[in-house]
């Protein structure tokens, strides 16, 4: 197949990779996969800073277009220039008419309209655009979700850039432009569809809707995981698998076994990844009751999974998928016992079906299971390139026991993950540590927890001092704790306090450590919380009737528009809880802003990859029904 010579603006790959250019090689093979050859001029690609040059470097083809060759379009094309492209824009210009069949991306609507109406073709497009084509043309649910981020990102941009620039542009008129590109891309590949399943019964028609905007969803569905929105995706949820359960039960009287089968294939792995996402909120949310929850929405999928005709690969990715969660909830439910029965499948399956990243934090499930199970701690770890992986998962577990209250579980695990720690030598595992620990001891005050502190910070302290870093955070901590010396802070005291007058660091973050639920006499809800920027504990006094959404120990609480009463702390509560401050939002006239867990790090239970296995179930069938969505 011949490459397409594709056209780059420098814009594109600003606003799309300057935060993090070696995402560059993901993105260039899609492109190459696409059937396109990256092209620019060398005029645009010395606009890039060194970072994002390095990571184009031989993989781009750079061209240089002469000062003469430019001088000599702007005369010819002066009376269609207006305004005129900048210089390094119409050497792209250039470039596009000396490569046969090309096309130009770039988020210059300016440029893009002049190219288009040079041309009088479309052979220029918005960078949104030209990702939106990909899109619809990627088969591949990882790369779809690499894309729709990316997109998502230029196409933002496009929309800010368009309302910043309104003192020159109409921004509603640039916007209805930048809109029309998407459109049509969606307008063109639709009308470029035509394989179409001759259902039996209209219900698989609406079924088959329904799955496909679904499958549009999933990447919300991801980002709202992370937003903590999770009482909420619930609900959706199980509407959703409710809605397909009812649709196939009725479909069981109406179509032969053949059909229902065809249909079962390509509805099987959606209805498993509905119930792992919804398993995926319930552990988030903490509780006894969520856990319990989230192992029955396992035992759903895994159910679904054993006696649905998915193929082999997606069976596998599936089960390997399911099982490290149910795992991770058996561990939390404290059932060790059948965790370990897993566990042995889970390990040997991820070394024979080549499961590499998965096998590599088993260790720390390991570690975790020999400890919890009345075992003794691991001194030494046999393979060091293991060490991290699961250090991870110990710490991403710490915290995950930290909101259900097992302190004892979490301090077994914390003096697991030191032990580890000693190992890497590294500041910011060691300061994890640390910090968790300072949170278990005053959520509970209790000595062993104390000295748990002091040898962690103290051993922080000295390891680190020995290779030349940083003990600063370590040192104010041993001091916070034995000698009671607290950060002096701001006196910001007063009744009625605009939160636009606060010090930035009292606006940043801060982590609930210690909740004091009110009796029927109270109305307000006492919230312990760690601020990390100033180093000092704070009291928030939240009225009950005006928290939208349970709050957790271990959950994040930040400050947001309003007002506050802001006092010193009573001497009796600096005491006992050693508290510098002691807030209380104005009843009708503040807002905070809550989030719960943002889960484990180590693994990524909402891995990207997990997308593309629905879509890939059984392709045949659905493709017709897909019009103006987009699908994975």
């Amino acid at each position: 197949m011949n490459s397409i010579p594709l056209i780059f603006d420098s814009n594109f790959f600003i606003i799309g990779f300057k935060d993090n250019p070696e995402s560059l090689n993901e993105f260039i093979p899609i492109c190459e996969k696409h059937g396109y050859q990256l092209y620019t001029s060398l005029k645009v690609f010395q606009e890039l800073d060194w970072r994002l040059r390095r990571n184009l470097l031989n993989k781009i083809h750079v061209l240089n277009i002469e000062k003469k060759e430019v001088d000599i379009f702007i005369n010819k094309n002066r009376d269609k220039l207006s305004p005129p492209p900048q210089r390094p824009d119409i050497t792209l210009i250039i470039l596009l008419n000396q490569l046969k069949n090309s096309l130009l991306v770039s988020s210059d609507l300016n440029l893009v309209q002049t190219v288009n109406l040079i041309n009088n073709s479309s052979t220029a497009m918005m960078g949104s655009a030209f990702l939106l084509k990909m899109m619809e043309e990627e088969r591949d649910g990882r790369l779809k979700y690499l894309l729709w981020q990316l997109r998502e990102k230029i196409y933002n941009e496009e929309i800010r850039y368009s309302i910043q620039r309104k003192t020159f542009y109409d921004p509603v008129t640039r916007i209805k432009l930048i809109e029309q590109q998407s459109l049509n891309i969606i307008k063109n590949i639709s009308s470029s569809v035509t394989e179409i399943y001759d259902w039996s019964a209209p219900e698989i028609n609406q079924l088959m809707n329904l799955l496909s905007n679904l499958r549009a969803d999933y990447p919300k569905f991801i980002e709202e995981i992370n937003d903590g929105k999770y009482e909420g995706l619930i609900n959706s949820f199980n509407n959703i698998r409710k809605e397909i359960y009812d649709t196939l039960l009725l479909l069981n009287w109406q179509t032969d076994r053949g059909e229902s089968e065809r249909v079962m294939r390509i509805v099987a792995s959606d209805l498993i990844l509905l119930n792992y996402l919804t398993a995926i909120c319930y552990v988030y949310m903490g509780g006894k009751d969520n856990l319990y929850n989230a192992f029955r929405r396992l035992e759903s999928a895994s159910g679904i999974l054993m006696i649905s005709p998915v193929p082999s690969r997606i069976y596998r990715e599936l089960m390997i998928t399911i099982h490290q969660l149910r795992m991770i909830v058996l561990i939390l439910l404290k059932r060790y016992d059948e965790a370990i029965f897993y566990f042995s499948l889970f390990e040997r399956k991820c070394d024979e079906w080549g499961f590499h990243k998965q096998f590599e934090f088993s260790k720390g499930i390991y570690y975790a299971l020999i400890n919890l199970n009345g075992g003794q701690l691991i001194e030494k770890i046999s393979d060091v390139k293991y060490i991290r992986p699961a250090l991870r998962f110990l710490l991403d577990l710490a915290h995950q026991l930290f909101m259900l209250n097992q302190v004892n579980e979490m301090k077994i695990i914390l003096n697991q993950a030191f032990i580890l720690s000693m190992e890497l030598k590294d500041e910011n595992y060691f300061q994890e540590i640390v910090n968790m620990t300072l949170l278990l001891y005053y959520s509970s005050d209790r000595t062993d927890f104390l000295l748990d502190l002091i040898k962690f910070a103290e051993g922080a302290k000295k390891t680190l001092a020995v290779i030349n870093r940083s003990t600063m955070n370590f040192e104010n901590i041993i001091n916070e704790i034995k000698y009671r010396k607290i950060p002096l802070i701001p006196d910001i005291s007063g009744k009625n306090v605009s939160a636009n007058n606060l010090p930035s660091p009292l606006l940043e973050w801060m982590t609930v450590y210690k909740i004091l639920r009110p009796d029927h006499k109270e109305d307000t809800i006492r919230v312990f919380c760690r601020n990390w920027k100033l180093g000092v504990n704070i009291l928030i006094n939240i009225y009950k009737d005006k928290i939208s959404r349970p709050i957790n120990q271990g959950d994040i609480i930040k400050i947001g528009e309003g007002y506050y009463k802001i006092l010193k702390s009573k001497k009796q509560i600096n005491q006992r809880f050693n508290i510098s401050l002691e807030i209380t939002p104005e009843r009708n006239n503040s807002r905070l802003y809550i989030q719960g867990s943002q889960g484990f790090k180590c693994i990524d239970l909402c891995d990207s990859s997990i997308l593309g296995l629905a879509a890939q179930a059984e392709r045949k069938g659905i493709t017709g029904i897909i019009k103006n969505k987009l699908h994975l």
